[in-house]
């Protein structure tokens, strides 16, 4: 049990301080994907986090769409 609170803490750590994506968590600890997901969706902090994530991603992709239309004209 102890081993698995031990992971945990880990996962929960490389995810929300070093802004991990989920992937390469699983490559980094040697486990699969899907248990770095159930982990992380049982914290509290994941919906909130995954919500922001995702608006980042829009924004950074909104800018490159405006700085590619920009070269072309």
């Amino acid at each position: 049990m102890q081993v698995f609170i031990y992971m945990k803490e880990i996962i929960i750590k490389l995810y929300f301080e070093n802004k991990m994506k989920q992937v390469d968590i699983a490559k980094q600890l040697n486990i699969s994907k899907y248990k770095v997901s159930r982990t992380l969706s049982k914290d509290e902090q994941y919906q909130k986090e995954k919500e922001k994530r995702k608006k980042h991603k829009e924004k950074t992709k909104n800018i490159y769409q405006i700085k590619e239309k920009e070269n072309l004209l």
